[in-house]
């Protein structure tokens, strides 16, 4: 008998935006969202962090915006 390798299935990519005025940055954190399967059937919601940048108001601003910026990791993640 080997060890079982839980099954798992991409579910979808989300983005979550900290805007910190303060320090005038925002914290840009990709998720990948998977429905992990055991050997019983039982699934579990799993998160894991894909990417995080770290971008200055004036590098956004540099970018073309927040919109552009956003654009840009909607091109390479597909967001729903």
């Amino acid at each position: 008998m080997g060890i079982h390798q839980p099954e798992e299935e991409f579910i979808k990519h989300i983005l979550n935006v900290d805007v910190d005025a303060g320090r005038r940055i925002n914290v840009y954190t990709v998720i990948a969202m998977y429905d992990v399967m055991d050997e019983e059937g039982y699934a579990e919601l799993e998160q894991r962090t894909v990417e995080e940048v770290t971008l200055s108001w004036d590098e956004i601003k540099k970018r073309g915006g927040v919109h552009v910026v956003n654009e840009e990791f909607n091109s390479r993640y597909n967001f729903e």
